[in-house]
């Protein structure tokens, strides 16, 4: 804002949300005229007024930082703005490209003293399965996401034609997409949902992943109970794709019901269920490369994020290794094999 700006109307922000930031909208009324008179023209943001303007974002309302990520993840969007307006002519060079602000370091790794065990995931499986309402269509997807490690959209994005569903032993799902909910004000087509590619894929890349044989006769039996709606393995009760609100929904009542506040996995997310379905592989021994592969993920992100698994395995490892190091090295003759 310009200097001297007086206060905002009351709910601009609100405003913005709803009305200032969608495409082609209509901006008229107090917040509109506010913002016309006060807000200062891109051609005249400078570097100074960017500094500034990370320095609040990147804080909370009681003054404290937030976190690493979430000031990472405001500074990517203003970014992205100015890249957008430079693209568009609005702006002859990006100022941000002058700014020496950085946003706080911090780690990948998620604290694997949160993440649910094998029997937890399929508590939460088992009770959403049993509910009497439609919500038990869940159940499958939560079990997709945490003994196969797929991401919740990608799991979404499946049809029918993407399974492998023998009658014994391992199944496989091939993954074409993701289906995401971001609003309808947020999509070009006014849609809720909105299809997207693998993430860091390109353009009609596909991805297998194997699925065990409990997971395999759990698909089945959902297929024989929800019906498919136009081939899509999952849909909510009305026969619509399925949103994050659908799903999340069930999960926070599931959540409460089983891990009540105090309990470790009380604030567990469903995103969790990916946590606790790579750390089940990389401690069943499951090679690196293969459980990045299943999750779609690099091996070096894979070696960041779940650091403290690694970390676990460390005594295990050294028991190991130490037996190797007494029994010595195998030899050919007199030579030791190297």
């Amino acid at each position: 804002m310009r200097d001297g700006a007086p206060k905002p109307p009351e709910g601009l922000a609100d405003w913005l949300r709803r009305v200032g930031f969608r495409p082609n909208a209509t901006l008229e009324g107090p917040a509109a005229g506010w913002l016309e008179r006060w807000s200062i023209p891109l051609g005249e943001i400078d570097p100074a007024h960017i500094e500034n303007a990370l320095n609040v974002v990147c804080a909370k309302a009681d003054g404290g930082a937030t976190t690493p990520y979430v000031a990472r993840r405001r500074r990517g969007v203003f970014g992205a703005v100015l890249r957008a307006a430079v693209r568009r002519q609005l702006l002859t060079t990006n100022p941000m490209d002058r700014v020496e602000w950085r946003a706080p370091a911090s780690t990948m790794a998620i604290d694997v003293a949160t993440v649910p065990a094998p029997a937890d995931v399929e508590a939460i499986v088992d009770h959403v399965a049993l509910l009497r309402d439609e919500a038990a269509r869940y159940s499958v997807l939560f079990a997709m996401v945490g003994m196969a490690g797929m991401r919740p959209s990608e799991a979404i994005g499946l049809l029918v034609h993407d399974l492998d569903l023998p009658a014994r032993g391992w199944g496989l799902a091939s993954l074409r997409g993701a289906v995401t909910s971001p609003g309808a004000r947020y999509t070009d087509d006014g849609a809720v949902v909105e299809a997207k590619g693998l993430k860091q894929r390109a353009v009609g890349a596909t991805r297998e992943v194997p699925l065990p044989p409990l997971l395999v006769r759990r698909l089945r039996a959902h297929l024989r109970r929800f019906e498919p709606v136009e081939g899509h393995v999952f849909s909510n009760g009305r026969g619509l794709p399925v949103t994050a609100t659908n799903y999340g929904r069930v999960w926070s009542r599931a959540r409460t019901k089983l891990w009540p506040a105090g309990h470790p996995l009380a604030t567990a997310t469903v995103y969790d269920l990916r946590h606790a379905a790579a750390t089940m592989m990389l401690r069943a021994a499951v090679p690196p490369a293969e459980v990045a592969r299943r999750l779609g993920h690099s091996v070096d992100v894979l070696m960041r994020v779940y650091a403290g698994v690694f970390n676990d395995e460390r005594e295990r490892s050294n028991q190991l290794i130490d037996k190797a190091l007494r029994e010595g090295a195998p030899t050919v003759g007199n030579r030791v094999r190297r």
